[in-house]
């Protein structure tokens, strides 16, 4: 029977690729171009660094189960966290260790899947940390567009108030416009 280690290989090659494009996304959305003072959709935004330090945090640490483990950590396998914050793949060291330890390999590649697994489903589960900060986001635009409502509904009230008070002083002006001219021409009228 032949072990099947291109597909252990590939797997690895698709997770880090998946990991380095959210890298990317994530990345970008939070940049800030100081050059050209523009910052990405989500700058400073905590659920956004909250996301990123939990999925670092799992490549950085060792997994549960793995303390006694002889593979402990992905770059024992060769996978490596590059400056940018993108993982990278040693094909030459990742190979040695399939070909090594290809029990060891799986057992490694099994507890990091099950925490990436956790902290994603914490992440953008039912009931996880996106949903959530969508929800209240959600829940502040419906609030916002209350208020707006609210004040317009105050300042079509306030214009009414100011169209019926415009029309009295404009009524009353009229009127008394008449009676000044009235009073002119009566003065005028006065013998000398």
């Amino acid at each position: 029977m032949t072990r099947d280690t291109s597909s252990v290989a590939s797997g690895v090659n698709a997770f880090v690729k998946a990991y380095n494009d959210y890298n990317t996304v994530a990345s970008n959305a939070s940049s800030y171009n100081a050059a050209t003072k523009t910052a990405g959709a989500l700058n400073g935004d905590s659920t956004l660094r909250s996301a990123q330090a939990a999925l670092r945090s799992i490549i950085g640490n060792v997994p549960t189960g793995l303390a006694d483990a002889t593979l402990k950590r992905l770059s024992d396998i060769g996978v490596s966290l590059q400056k940018d914050g993108a993982l990278a793949v040693d094909s030459a060291k990742l190979t040695t260790a399939i070909s090594a330890d290809l029990s060891g390999v799986a057992e490694l590649l099994s507890a990091y899947g099950t925490a990436f697994k956790s902290a994603t489903d914490g992440l953008v589960g039912a009931t996880g940390t996106i949903v959530s900060r969508s929800e209240g986001l959600a829940a502040s635009i419906k609030s916002i567009g209350k208020q707006g409502d609210a004040v317009v509904s105050r300042l079509t009230q306030i214009e009414k108030r100011y169209r019926k008070q415009f029309t009295a002083l404009d009524t009353l002006m009229s009127s008394m416009t008449k009676t000044s001219n009235f009073l002119s021409q009566q003065l005028a009228n006065l013998p000398k």
